[in-house]
């Protein structure tokens, strides 16, 4: 609730959604970091794995929408209605394309097969 408050004023409803944003991991890393001292929780090697191609799939997902960005800013820039939205669908279509792919490339598809089957 404090960073909330203090980031309301510069940011506005930006700050208030990163605010909600730390918030949200502070307590995924306090709800892991209890499963693991009561021990419903491994971190064996396969997980670190797994949390290492996320890690990776994410920082190239990131990589990529800043550059697609860029590049609808200057593409984009002659529209004068739809400018925004036409970026957004854009960065959207990119973004699942990549994560997709990164995802594929990094896991497998017999690992998406089986996340998929449940």
């Amino acid at each position: 609730m404090l960073l909330k408050l203090l980031l309301m004023g510069s940011l506005a409803q930006v700050g208030l959604a990163l605010a909600t944003a730390v918030g949200a991991w502070i307590n995924l890393l306090l709800v892991l970091g209890f499963a693991v001292r009561a021990g419903y929780l491994e971190l064996d090697r396969a997980l670190m794995r797994s949390i290492l191609k996320f890690a990776i799939s994410g920082v190239v997902l990131a990589a990529v929408l800043w550059f697609a960005a860029k590049f609808a800013a200057v593409q984009f820039s002659a529209m004068s209605g739809l400018r925004d939205e036409a970026a957004l669908l854009l960065l959207i279509a990119v973004g699942t394309v990549v994560y997709g792919g990164s995802i594929v490339a990094l896991f497998g598809l017999r690992w998406l097969r089986s996340l998929i089957r449940g």
